[in-house]
Order: C-alpha cells, then structure tokens, then sequence
C-alpha cells in the first residue's frame, strides 16, 4: 500500500493501508493519505515478520475527486529482512538504526535510502478530466530519517521521481504520536506534504496544452506545500497473531491548489477523507 508513503516500521503495526496504496491503481491514495510514525523496539532487532489478510478501502477516486470508490484489497509485507522493508512498490532499507531506552519513553534516529511506485491518474476517472490527459506512474528514489524523542515522533520522507510520471520531487513531514491503550493502541499524526513544482502542476494544474483540449482554462502552479493531512489509526490484536487496524485520514488542500479548476469543478473537491479497515495474520522469523 503507498505513497506514499510513510511506513508502520513496528513489527505488529505494520499496516494494510501500503498495498492498498499500490493496487488502487486508478486512484491517486499515495495523494491522499499521510500515515504518521509509530513506536518501535528500543533497539535493533534480529526478527522480522511477514503479514498477510485482506483491507476494505474507502477513497477518493482520484487526488481532489469529490466522489469515493469502495474496494476490498488483498495484503501482503515483509518487516526487516536483512535490513529491508517492502511492501509491492515500496522497499526501504534501514542504512542507520540507533536507539536508547526501553518502551515508549526510547530514543532514536532512522534512516536510509527508498523507492517508491506511485500510479498516476486515468483522464477516464471523471468527465470533466476528459482532455486532460493520462498521468503516468511514477518511480521516486528518494529516503526517509525519523526522529523518535519518547512518545514523539517526526519523519521525512521524499524522493525524486526518475521515469517522468508526475515529474519533480515530494516531501512529506510528520509529527506523530502513539498512545498504548490496553492491548491495542492509537496512533495519530499531521502531515505537511510538499511537492515541487512539476510535481504539484501535474497532479492540480492545467497546462497550455491541456486547456486547447479539455473543459479548463490554464492554471499554473508552484512548488509548494500542496496539502494538510490528519491521520488517526488505531490497531488491536487478537488471538494467535491476528490484528485488525482502523484507519481514518482527512486531507485538506491549500488555497492555491483548492483554487484549481481540477478541484473547483463539480466533480473536485477541496479535502478528501480516505477509511481503510483490515484484518492481518503476523508470521514472525529470525534473520
């Protein structure tokens, strides 16, 4: 699942909400969902674990649609082989791993290189797209450093895309916090999600070109912070390894992008409220 994308780097908090990113093909959710850090060991660790179930999905069509489709998804990942996490079209590796303390009072730094696929946008998704054109898919090479000060926590994760989907760069930055709550727990976060200005004029912009042949008058736009996301996620495990994870993430978008002609017309929309709900069994090994 993507995006875009932040990572549940906790063995047991490893969430559906990635390959439900990367299997919607036809939606933009690496655009509309932001899923803050979570607590981790206090210091590396030998185990690692792979996580299979199923999610349901409820997101907008497409980054900035009004409307949401409902889909169930399959899932599927791998936590800490070797260093590496992935999820379909999102491996990460962890090149730097320091952590202090014990339980939700530790410290630490997290970093290392990433990739990351991210689907673009069909023009068939909404009438008024008609014209508009495909957004191709992107592959952005990037990394991600996290900053774990006890309860808080703060991630940077970003890349530049290589193939010429979208085009340009992506930075997203999250403040977030994990409150244990019995056996399960809750994790909430905001992010501020940054593109630059190839990035953001793909996704909300209208070019010369694009306003010869579709509905919309030109639009131009820069690099900038292009959103506001909240996320609330909460996870509590039952019997023998499985996990059920809730999922809730409101993005609002900033005035210059609200003001698109993508966004402003009848099938736009200026936030975007993504629901993701799944069922997960953990198989843990040693490496």
């Amino acid at each position: 699942m993507t995006h875009i994308l932040l990572r549940l780097s906790a063995a047991s908090l490893t969430f559906t909400l990635t390959l439900t990113l990367t299997l919607f093909s036809r939606s933009a959710l690496a655009q509309t969902v932001s899923i803050p850090p979570t607590d981790e060991a206090a210091s590396p660790s030998d185990d690692g674990s792979y996580s299979l179930g199923g999610a349901l999905l409820m997101s907008p069509q497409y980054a900035g649609a009004k409307d949401s489709r409902v889909l169930p998804l399959p899932y599927i990942s791998l936590t800490n082989y070797k260093g590496f996490d992935f999820t379909p079209f999102t491996l990460s590796y962890s090149l730097v791993d320091v952590q202090y303390g014990d339980g939700i009072w530790a410290w630490g730094v997290k970093s290392g290189p990433q990739v990351n696929w991210e689907f673009g946008r069909q023009e068939d998704d909404a009438d008024e797209l008609v014209g508009l054109g495909d957004l191709d898919s992107s592959l952005f090479m990037g990394g991600y450093s996290r900053v774990r000060l006890g309860p808080i926590a703060i991630r940077f994760e970003g890349g530049q895309d290589v193939i010429d989907g979208a085009g340009g760069s992506k930075l997203d930055t999250t403040i977030g916090t994990y409150l244990p709550i019995g056996k399960g727990c809750i994790i909430a976060g905001y992010t501020l999600n940054w593109g630059s200005d190839d990035y953001v004029q793909s996704y909300f912009g209208v070019s010369q070109e694009q306003a010869v042949t579709s509905q919309f008058n030109a639009y131009e736009l820069s690099g900038d912070v292009y959103a506001n996301t909240a996320t609330l996620l909460g996870q509590y495990p039952l019997k023998r390894d499985w996990n059920i994870t809730a999922l809730a993430s409101y993005r609002t978008y900033t005035d210059d992008v609200a003001a698109s002609p993508i966004l402003s017309a009848e099938t736009g929309s200026s936030d975007g409220l993504t629901v993701v709900l799944g069922l997960s069994k953990k198989f843990s090994f040693k490496n």
